[in-house]
């Protein structure tokens, strides 16, 4: 992909900002929006299995962690196909820079993990 047009397409999103930052506020928006409906689809098709979550979840911030984004990201695409889900093109493209795709997992892990607390007590 050409740097110069992944940026260019990035801003026009609202991905980055004019400057070149990060806009934080749409990518809390893309994870919000992408969170709930696959942690919904999970469970389901786990059978209501708080393993499942959890194991995911430990998956994806471990590679976070370690600074494996790209691997992280790869992961949560390859589960979306599984689930028969659509991935979102703006995550498609944010994952082409570095720092956004920082910045999408780090707040998508926050999300997931908002919602498996929310699931604990209907277990």
């Amino acid at each position: 992909m050409n740097t110069t047009i992944s940026i260019k397409e990035l801003q026009e999103r609202g991905i980055l900002l004019t400057t070149g930052e990060v806009n934080s506020g749409k990518l809390n928006i893309i994870s919000g929006t992408m969170a709930a409906p696959f942690i919904e689809t999970l469970w389901e098709l786990s059978n209501n299995n708080l393993d499942v979550l959890n194991r995911f979840y430990i998956v994806i911030s471990g590679l976070y962690k370690q600074g494996r984004e790209s691997e992280a990201v790869e992961v949560l695409h390859l589960l979306y196909d599984i689930l028969d889900m659509d991935y979102p093109d703006d995550v498609k493209l944010l994952c082409s820079h570095s720092e956004a795709r920082s910045y999408f997992l780090f707040e998508m892990l926050i999300d997931i993990d908002e919602i498996i607390q929310e699931l604990i007590p209907d277990v």
